[in-house]
């Protein structure tokens, strides 16, 4: 016998969505939809549900993932209810996900795969990425990204930040950088003297009064902007005498004209 009535469902309830807590609970009829919006689902709780699931609270990123890459769809259950099976997500390469409106990529972590993540103009303020030790290509241009910690993803050949809320951009574990544009945000400093495989970097229309490219290959570098800084008094470089002389490769490079290498 069980305590309740007899239209009771028995549902296994998410405890905490975080640490993938999980217990099994009956539920009237006129609380289930709520429990189900949760992530809670019909049915006993089986043995370990949180090593089966990931908490997505963010609906505009679960439709994201509902909606697929090139129409196939990632959370194959097709519905929204804060939780994805970890295992349709643990393969993923590649999420491509512009003018969502997503806010929140709680979840991100457990795409353990991913090497190309594109959230173009959505609503973040933050990315934590400190699981995603694979990316390769991260493009995050028009959100409202204040901060960024990137130490952990050595992989990162490709950087695109543009039109944010960045006031540092620490790039000192990422040797293997190839592109960056952080145009249009808020950098007071920029070093990228760890950076030997850069070839291309466009930093304009930010704060900077300091800016390290001195990486040992400048001869690399086939495109650089830094103009629209105009703080920027010093830009530290290999080859300091050849850079004011607008010698190659310096003589393609666009800075602001108060502005000198050193």
């Amino acid at each position: 016998d069980i305590l309740g009535d007899c239209n009771d469902n028995l549902i296994c309830h998410w405890v905490d969505p975080v640490a993938n807590i999980w217990q099994p609970m009956l539920v009237k009829d006129e609380d289930l939809q709520e429990h189900l919006d949760h992530g809670d689902f019909l049915g006993s709780c089986g043995s370990n549900p949180g090593e089966n699931f990931t908490y997505i609270p963010d609906a505009n990123f679960e439709q994201a993932l509902i909606d697929g890459v090139n129409g196939v769809p990632i959370d194959s259950d097709g519905v929204i209810n804060k939780r994805v099976l970890t295992s349709d997500i643990s393969e993923v390469t590649e999420l491509r996900m512009i003018g969502k409106s997503i806010s929140d990529l709680t979840g991100i972590k457990d795409f353990k795969n991913l090497t190309n993540l594109n959230v173009i103009n959505n609503q973040l303020t933050s990315i934590d990425l400190s699981m995603n030790t694979l990316l390769v290509y991260l493009i995050f241009t028009n959100n409202q990204i204040e901060n960024i910690n990137l130490s952990k993803n050595t992989l990162l050949y490709q950087l695109v930040c543009d039109y944010n809320e960045l006031t540092s951009l620490d790039l000192s574990n990422n040797p293997n950088l190839n592109i960056l544009y952080c145009t249009n945000n808020k950098l007071v400093s920029l070093d990228l003297s760890n950076n030997p495989n850069l070839v291309r970097l466009t930093c304009q229309v930010n704060m900077l009064n300091s800016l390290n490219v001195k990486n040992g290959n400048n001869s690399k570098i086939t495109n650089f902007r830094a103009y629209s800084n105009p703080d920027l008094d010093y830009i530290t470089v290999d080859e300091p005498i050849s850079a004011n002389a607008g010698i190659a490769p310096y003589d393609t490079w666009i800075k602001d004209a108060t502005a000198t290498y050193n």
